[in-house]
């Protein structure tokens, strides 16, 4: 009876470790939250042409001081993710630091941001 006792105490123990909730690995809040991408940047296009982008606190694209017709079709983790009026998708990097780059679909070109004050 004893041995059976053991037996039936271990196979529980083993189900139990098994089956328990594993913990995530839980991605920065701050950075899984679109609010995170607000604030101003600049960037060089290839023919090393400065440009603005603003994402106002509201969340709307600004390029060159003209609000881009867009709207956000994903705001997880590291990216934020426009469509443009034409289709074309306009996606927003970040790492710890804050934004990295800007690509633009439609261009097939990532630019590498500089934050602005």
């Amino acid at each position: 009876m004893r041995k059976r006792s053991i037996v039936l105490f271990t196979v529980s123990l083993i189900a139990g470790l098994l089956h328990a909730p594993k913990k995530k690995k839980t991605p920065l809040a701050e950075q899984n939250n679109p609010r995170y991408f607000v604030g101003s940047w600049q960037y060089l296009d290839n023919e090393q042409r400065q440009h603005s982008l603003v994402i106002s606190p509201s969340l709307e694209l600004i390029i060159d001081q003209k609000p881009i017709k867009a709207s956000i079709i994903n705001s997880s983790g590291p990216s934020l993710v426009y469509r443009d009026a034409l289709g074309y998708q306009l996606k927003l990097q970040t790492n710890l630091d804050g934004l990295t780059s800007f690509y633009d679909e439609a261009d097939n070109i990532s630019y590498p941001l500089t934050h602005t004050n």
